[in-house]
Order: structure tokens, then sequence, then C-alpha cells
């Protein structure tokens, strides 16, 4: 038997101003194009405690059982307050604050079939506290302070705590005296109130915040190997599948984008419409692959020359949970050719040689036409019409190809 005992501590206190466009629409007298935001002051307190005990229940059987207990405080404070003497919330300051305490266990078993074959199990909870939407917290307009005060109390300037429970089964092997590895792990992911964004609109002002999905699958296996074709020359190749859906989540996005969700014939969300069930998750390929060539030889001395080249391509990711967009599959191909010693390496590299300029990512948000008595996309708009734009994205472009020096010295 074997064990460990520690405790964790962190501390983050952090003031944000950022500089964004506040000078329209009726903002507060002196804002402007390019001015800062008044700063957000937001704060971390995570006290931690965690145990590890290890029992070989025979000689190639070992038991492992694993705990954490967190506690997580956050607070975040913005130097503006309600000034609405008909506001219940009259006089207070505009501020939030969350308690999060988290149990997180994992159990393993592990079976040591041979020396080359290893076999595991395992399950374990992982859990994300929850966390402020920013966007209620910069007055951007004059009854900003009130308004969040408001929704506060409705829990919408926070997310919930994400919890998931992952079971996993897998096993390392070797072969051929250690030249050849290969590992394999199928996986199954029980994710409850799944972080998402959304576009809303605050006042006269587009934000992006986030808000929970009720529950999530993934399914998915891990496939891992390698092989020395020669004592200079390596190959590896990886394959990852990883099928995640929706199975429980009532999207605003799409409500009042498609009408599904909505009750018939009024603008008002229906609250058990379920209408992303089936949804993929975005941001994600469900399937990669990842292969490489690496060589090395001895040159003269210490000094070798290497080569390494290696591919990675990735299927079709959506780009938010309505799968209304979705980027094309993409494959990134690239190359090193060096020199390296103990003490130094010079590396010539070209990178993305293909050129495949298919963006990194690309997040949904609603473009709103015209003034800002058009925006009109809320959950209760009075039998009227709930929104006036489309839909688009803000692409995050790629990098095309690359060629570039390294040079390293070690000291």
């Amino acid at each position: 038997m074997r064990g460990s005992l520690g405790v964790y501590a962190f501390d983050s206190d952090q003031t944000k101003a950022a500089r964004r466009y506040v000078g329209y629409w009726g903002f507060a007298p002196g804002s402007g194009l390019g001015q800062f935001d008044d700063p957000l002051v937001k704060t971390i307190r995570n006290r931690s405690v965690f145990a590890i005990i290890d029992v070989d229940i025979t000689s190639d059987l070992t038991l492992s059982l694993e705990a954490r207990y967190a506690k997580d405080k956050k607070t975040i404070a913005a130097p503006y307050s309600c000034q609405d003497p008909a506001s219940a919330f009259n006089g207070q300051q505009l501020n939030d604050a969350t308690d999060n305490d988290a149990l997180t266990p994992r159990i393993t078993l592990s079976w040591q079939a041979t020396d080359d074959i290893m076999l595991y199990a395992l399950a374990a909870k992982g859990n994300k506290p929850a966390e402020f939407n920013d966007a209620y917290f910069r007055a951007t307009v004059q009854s900003a302070p009130c308004d969040t005060l408001e929704v506060r109390a409705e829990g919408l300037t926070q997310t919930k705590e994400e919890t998931a429970w992952t079971y996993e089964a897998g096993t390392k092997t070797t072969w051929l005296d250690g030249r050849a590895l290969f590992n394999l792990s199928v996986f199954a992911i029980e994710w409850q109130n799944q972080t998402v964004f959304q576009t809303i609109a605050l006042g006269n002002v587009i934000a992006n915040t986030q808000t929970n999905a009720g529950r999530s699958e993934v399914f998915g296996l891990e496939l891992e190997s390698s092989f020395a074709v020669t004592e200079n020359l390596i190959a590896s190749l990886a394959y990852g599948l990883a099928d995640g859906k929706y199975k429980r989540f009532n999207s605003d996005f799409i409500a009042f984008t498609t009408g599904e969700g909505l009750i018939p014939g009024t603008a008002t969300l229906n609250p058990n419409a379920n209408n992303a069930e089936g949804n993929r998750i975005p941001f994600s390929p469900k399937q990669s692959v990842v292969g490489s060539l690496a060589y090395v030889h001895q040159l003269r001395g210490t000094v070798d020359w290497f080569a390494r080249t290696d591919a990675v391509w990735e299927s079709k990711r959506y780009t938010g949970a309505a799968n209304f967009l979705v980027l094309p599959a993409r494959t990134i191909w690239n190359g090193r050719l060096g020199l390296e010693s103990d003490g130094w390496s010079i590396t010539g590299y070209v990178s993305n040689i293909l050129n495949d300029e298919t963006p990194q990512s690309a997040p949904s948000f609603l473009y709103f036409s015209g003034t800002p008595s058009n925006i009109n996309w809320r959950k209760n708009c009075g039998g009227g019409p709930c929104r006036t734009g489309i839909e688009t994205a803000a692409f995050v472009p790629s990098r095309g190809r690359q060629y570039g020096l390294d040079l390293l010295y070690k000291f």
C-alpha cells in the first residue's frame, strides 16, 4: 500500500479594463471610440485537500483511489451602482459572488498481464466552478446597473457549476522487444451543465454571454501507435474519435432563429422544448488523425542531423450549438530539418506546407441591422418579431504557409 496527502491554495486578484467601442447609442457622456471601460475587479479563492492510495491486491493487480475536496469562492465588482429610485435595488453596488464546494473522486483498476501488456479501467468525476458573465457588469447604458441587479436575482449573471463523469477502459502495450507501441482506450463522458456561448442584447449592446446546457454525452476512442523502423527512423500514428451530442439543451438561439422551441403563436420560449437535442457539441472535430516520421543520425562526434515531418487531419467542426454553420475538414502538414548537439541546435522548418487556410474557429453571433429600435431579440417580445438580423460568425484565421529558422543554445 502506498499513499500521499496534500493541500492546495490558490489566490487570484484581477483588475481588468477593456478598450472597446463604447461611444454610440446614448452611452454615458465622455465615452467614445477606443475608450477604456471602468475596470472590473475579480477575485478567486480556492482551497483544496487531496489524497491518493494505491493498493497492490496481487503482484500484478493494483487498485488506486483518489479524491479531491475543493472550495472555490469568486467575486466580481464594477464601480457602478443602481441610481434609480423606482428600482428595488436603488443604491446597491454592481457585484456578484459564487461559492462552490466539490468532491471529485477517481478510481482506477490496472492489471499488468505481462511485462508488455497492461489493462486498466477507471471512473472519474471532474468539475468546473461557476463563472461570471462579465458583459452584465459593464455599464454601457445609464440603466445597466439596475438591470444587472435585477437579472442577478434570476441567476443570469453567472453560470452553474459544470460536472462530468468519465468512464474509460483500455490497454497499453509494447511489442517486438520494445520496438513497437500500441495503446487503445475507449471512453464515455456524462456532462452536466456544459457551458455554451450565446448572443443576447443588453440594452442597445449585443453581447456574448454563457449559459448552461442541461446534459451532454460524449463517446469515443483513442488509438496511439509507434514503430522503430530502424535505430534511426521512428514512425507514429494516432487516431481520435469523440462523438459529442447535446441530450438536454433548450437553446434561445435556435428558438428565436427558427421558431423551434417557441410556444406556438407567441414569441415566448417553451421551457421544455429541448430543441438542441441530438446536435453535436461545437468547436471540436468528431475525428482526428496524427501521423509523423522522425529520423536522427550521427553526423560527427556529438553532432546529429535530424528530419521530422508530421501531419494532422481533423474532420469538420460546428461553430455553435445550433449546428447552422460548419468549418470544413482541414489538414496541417509540417516539416523540420536541422542539426543538434548537447548544447545547441539549428532547425529550419516549414509549417502548414499545404497552405490550408481553414479558420481555426468561427464563433456564431447575430448581426443586427438598422438602429437600436430594431434590436428586439429577447425571450418575451410581446408577440412581435423577436429578431431582425442574421447569423454570422467571427472568423479566427489560420496562419498560411510559414518558413523559419530556430537557433537554440542551452546553458
